[in-house]
């Protein structure tokens, strides 16, 4: 599925005809009113991968996004998107616009694909009511309206989704849209390739003892490789969260 996907991109597949430029308007394919693709080969198909953890989802979607040359391509983990979409609509909701427009997810679908041709999520999980009412129609906006190409990683097959959540119904046809819209890939493993690097002999360093201490610091300073440490902030949904300690990539809060 990756190969597939990957030989789509490279042949400028995923760019059609309508394809938005930045700061222009994305013509919407008409043809699809039904629900529908219409049966054409020439346009791509996204991609939802699923495995156990560790199995390198991950590592093979950012590879294909590094190597895909799209110019309006964005990457982002999952739960991130969600918030960008919330915030945005909140904003959408306290803003000055025309009489008789009281649903921000048309308005919402158009921006995000004038930004993006390729939208690649990373651990797509749903777990929150407001999140599973509106993804449905926000992703068949994107899909099916705009063609948009979706690639995403889950640890769940999309039949669990949001599984057991309230009014579940109401996210059904999500499940249904991306069955119908994207190829589901089974990465099928037994193996966690996060724990075969070595880089740690176990998991947790326990209890709090003199010697684990000296290797907690022995990791840190392997971590920071030689940079300078300096305190730092993080601006988290409007909140200020501070980080104690942080240097080459690397941040400490103990």
């Amino acid at each position: 599925a990756w190969s597939s996907a990957f030989k789509r991109v490279s042949s400028g597949s995923i760019l059609p005809q309508q394809a938005p430029r930045r700061n222009s308007n994305p013509v919407p394919n008409q043809k699809k009113a039904s629900g529908t693709h219409p049966e054409d080969d020439s346009l791509p198909r996204g991609v939802y991968v699923h495995g156990d953890v560790g199995c390198g989802k991950t590592f093979l979607m950012d590879i294909f996004f590094e190597h895909a040359p799209v110019r309006l391509k964005r990457r982002v983990h999952f739960h991130s998107f969600l918030l960008d979409v919330q915030q945005r609509i909140h904003k959408w909701r306290h803003e000055p616009r025309p009489d008789g427009e009281y649903d921000p997810i048309p308005p919402l679908a158009h921006s995000l694909a004038c930004e993006s041709r390729l939208l690649c999520f990373d651990e797509f999980q749903v777990t929150d009511i407001s999140d599973a009412a509106i993804l449905h129609r926000l992703l068949e906006e994107l899909l099916l309206r705009y063609n948009v190409v979706l690639v995403a990683t889950s640890n769940r097959p999309p039949v669990d989704l949001y599984k057991n959540g309230i009014n579940r119904e109401l996210f059904l046809p999500c499940i249904h849209l991306m069955n119908q819209e994207l190829d589901i890939v089974d990465m099928d493993s037994d193996t966690d390739h996060r724990l075969l690097t070595g880089a740690l002999d176990s998991m947790y360093l326990s209890p709090n003892s003199s010697e684990n201490r000296r290797v907690y610091e022995g990791l840190w300073r392997k971590a920071i490789q030689g940079h300078t440490v300096r305190c730092d902030e993080l601006d988290v949904t409007g909140r200020t969260l501070e980080v104690p300690q942080t240097a080459g990539g690397a941040a400490r809060f103990a």
